[in-house]
Parts: C-alpha cells; structure tokens; sequence
C-alpha cells in the first residue's frame, strides 16, 4: 500500500489516490509499506513512522471516546429532552424569565405542536408513506434478527 503524507509536515493523510489530473501530487510525500488495513495502523510521520499491530498496541483517538460519551449521554437523555428539562427548571425557578428565554420558549412549544400535528396529517393520509420511529426501530430489529 502506498501512504500519502503532506510533503511540508510529514502528517500521514492516508491512502494515495488513484491517480488523477485534479490532484497536484507534488505537494505530497510517498512511502509503499506491507501493511494489513484490518489488523495493521501506521503510527507517526514520513520521518519517523512504523507499521504496527493494533493487538501489539491498540490506536485509540480523542473523537472516538468523545462521541461514545455522547452517544452513552443522547441515548438517555437525547438534546432535545436535555433542553426541555433545563427550560423547565429555569420557568419553575424563582428567577424571571427573559424576554429572550421567554420568545425561545413559545417558539420551540409553538414547533412542537405543529410537529405533531404534521406527524399525525402524514400518518392519517393516503398520499404518504409515514413511518414512526418506533416502526423504524422494529423494522431495524427484524432486520438483524436471525434465531
């Protein structure tokens, strides 16, 4: 496999491409390694980089535990019941509410609602196909189940 790193910083950028007349290969640096693209990953630069096994050493990045803690968070409390639950404690609170916070408020009730009532002319109208969440979930289920 061919990897392609920027010719100025030695920063892996990945694969080398196919080649193209689009792309200026001369902004770039090249090295041809052996390595498996399931249970191999390049670590570090041009200079100084090697092949390694992800058993010998897994690579972990900082984005992938930041999205599973956001998943871990959404999947319980998703951001719009997140934002419900503080615009709820915020209007029970002793302190008034601002114009702003007052205006956000009545705008995203007011979407609410006609949210729901778009939901429900989609679901009783024979010129759509509508399908809920919670038929796309079964649907999801049914696919992958096997026994």
């Amino acid at each position: 496999m061919t990897l392609m790193f920027n010719g100025k910083t030695g920063i892996l950028l990945g694969e080398k491409p196919a080649d193209s007349n689009i792309l200026d290969l001369s902004k770039f640096k090249f090295k041809t390694v052996d390595i498996d693209p399931i249970l191999d990953f390049y670590d570090g630069d041009y200079d100084t980089g090697t092949v390694k096994a992800c058993d010998e050493k897994p690579m972990l990045n900082e984005s992938v535990v930041n999205a599973q803690t956001t998943e871990n968070i959404e999947s319980k409390y998703p951001l719009h019941k997140q934002l419900n639950i503080i615009m709820d404690m915020l209007d029970k609170s002793d302190m008034p509410n601002t114009p702003e916070f007052a205006d956000m408020m009545t705008h995203i009730k007011d979407t609410v609602e006609a949210s729901k009532l778009k939901k429900k002319t989609y679901l009783e109208s024979d010129a759509y196909h509508y399908e809920t969440e919670e038929e796309a979930v079964e649907k999801a289920k049914k696919a992958i189940d096997f026994d």
